[in-house]
């Protein structure tokens, strides 16, 4: 469920990112990121909150049904 909502880039990004150790990885990390800036561009990530925001509305959707049905 949480991978619907946070976009597939931003997990991958952190998931690389948490594992670095030294200061010079994360320096090179952090090149590698503004070389690929065109995934992490506003309008990008905008669609991928938007996927995400529909992927939750959905799923709480889906809980108030349950809530609310008969036990």
């Amino acid at each position: 469920m949480n991978e619907q909502i946070i976009p597939k880039s931003l997990r991958n990004a952190f998931n690389k990112f948490s594992t670095l150790q030294s200061e010079e990885e994360k320096k090179e990390f952090w090149k590698t990121m503004a070389r690929n800036k065109d995934q992490f561009a506003p309008g990008t990530l905008d669609m991928e909150i938007e996927k995400g925001l529909i992927a939750l509305s959905d799923r709480v959707d889906e809980l108030l049904k349950k809530v609310r049905q008969p036990v």
